[in-house]
C-alpha cells in the first residue's frame, strides 16, 4: 500500500512537471509565430522600399523610407533580442525540469529498492513471528493450568485453616 502511495506520489509529480513543460513549450510557439510575423513585416518593407525606389525619382522621400525601415528594423532587432533571451530562460526551465524529473525517477526507483528489502524482510520474519504467537499461545495455555493449579492450592489451604484452630487467615 506504501508502495503505491508513493507510486501515486511519483506520478502526481512526474504529471506536474508535465504539465510545466506543456506550457513553457507553448510560450515558445508564441515567440516563434512572433518571430514570423516580424520576418513577413520586414519582407514588406523590402518590397515596398523596392517599389518606391523603382517607381520614385524623389530621393527626399527614399530616404525618408529607408529612415523608416531602418527604425523598424531597429525594433525588429529589439524585439528579436528579447525573444531569444525568452527562449533562453525558457531552454535554461526545461533542462531545470528534466534534470528534476531525473531525480525524481532515480528516486522512485530507489523507494521502490527500499520497498521490495521491507516486504522481504517481512516475509523472512513470518515464519518465526507464527513460532512466536505458537510459543504464546502454548504459554497462556500453561499460565491458565498453573493459576487453576493455585486456586485449588489456595482453597485446599483456607479449608485446612478453617478445620485448624487459631488461625484465621483470609
Amino acid at each position: 500500500m506504501f508502495k503505491k502511495f508513493l507510486g501515486t506520489i511519483g506520478i502526481l509529480l512526474i504529471s506536474g512537471f508535465l504539465v510545466t513543460s506543456l506550457s513553457m513549450t507553448r510560450e515558445l510557439k508564441k515567440i516563434d509565430e512572433d518571430m514570423e510575423q516580424n520576418i513577413d513585416l520586414l519582407q514588406e518593407l523590402i518590397l515596398i522600399q523596392d517599389r518606391m525606389i523603382s517607381n520614385s525619382g524623389e530621393l527626399p522621400g527614399i530616404n525618408r523610407t529607408l529612415t523608416e525601415m531602418e527604425e523598424s528594423l531597429d525594433r525588429t532587432s529589439t524585439h528579436a533580442e528579447e525573444s531569444l533571451t525568452l527562449l533562453s530562460e525558457i531552454l535554461d526551465k526545461h533542462t531545470d525540469n528534466l534534470a528534476l524529473n531525473v531525480q525524481l525517477a532515480h528516486s522512485s526507483a530507489l523507494s521502490g529498492r527500499r520497498l521490495h528489502e521491507v516486504k522481504t524482510a517481512l516475509e523472512d520474519m513470518s515464519p518465526h513471528l507464527n513460532q512466536l504467537e505458537q510459543l504464546l499461545s502454548r504459554l497462556a495455555s500453561v499460565s491458565d493450568r498453573e493459576r487453576q493449579h493455585l486456586e485449588r492450592i489456595l482453597a485446599a489451604a483456607r479449608n485446612m485453616n478453617r478445620k485448624t484452630p487459631e488461625v484465621n487467615l483470609p
